[in-house]
């Protein structure tokens, strides 16, 4: 618990280094990649669930060798959540991730799970204190967990991309996305007769 809140109190005053948009290539196709600069923050979260992983691992042990059954199993399924949480960490599964902005896509990966919305199924980019909201089509959005099991955000509603901002270069995403999503790439949204 001391831990836990002294991690929380470095993070907050920990400074906001937001990096620089990089070229990158993802699945083949050249791509703006927009790095989350949340990267001491989600290390110290693991960190914490690591230990308390390892603790409960230890703890269940003790408990095996004093002939306490039924407190070792019940330490061990907290032990095997916490653990698969940061071997996901571990193997890349669950990163503080980033946004890739290709010719035809927005990606965005965070918090365990993986949005994209194909351009030509867009129509605008609204901005909010800490998300940009891409709305599209009903079904526009496609989601995959990049995990079985452990932490991992909700997909948002049917039809809008939400893309947290913190940590993100915001302008020059938000300005990247209105380029595309105004070009010749995508089309206008639906009348208002049409949404009934």
């Amino acid at each position: 618990m001391v831990f836990s809140t002294w991690s929380m109190i470095v993070c907050s005053r920990a400074p906001r280094t937001v990096p620089e948009p990089q070229i990158v290539n993802l699945d083949g196709q050249p791509a703006t990649y927009y790095a989350r600069g949340e990267r001491l923050p989600w290390l110290l979260g693991v960190g914490v669930f690591t230990v308390m992983g390892l603790w409960c691992v230890v703890m269940a042990v003790a408990c095996v060798l004093a002939g306490q059954w039924v407190w070792a199993v019940l330490l061990a399924l907290p032990a095997a959540y916490l653990l698969l949480s940061s071997v996901g960490a571990a193997t890349g599964r669950f990163t503080p991730g980033g946004v890739w902005v290709t010719a035809g896509e927005v990606v965005d990966r965070q918090g365990g799970l993986q949005t994209s919305l194909r351009f030509r199924e867009a129509y605008a980019v609204h901005v909010r204190s800490e998300s940009l909201r891409v709305t599209g089509d009903q079904n526009a959005v496609q989601s995959r967990a990049l995990m079985r099991f452990g932490l991992r955000r909700k997909p948002g509603a049917p039809g809008v991309m939400i893309i947290a901002t913190r940590g993100l270069a915001k302008d020059q995403l938000l300005d990247d996305l209105r380029h595309r999503i105004s070009g010749p790439a995508s089309r206008p949204a639906p009348s208002a007769a049409g949404d009934q």
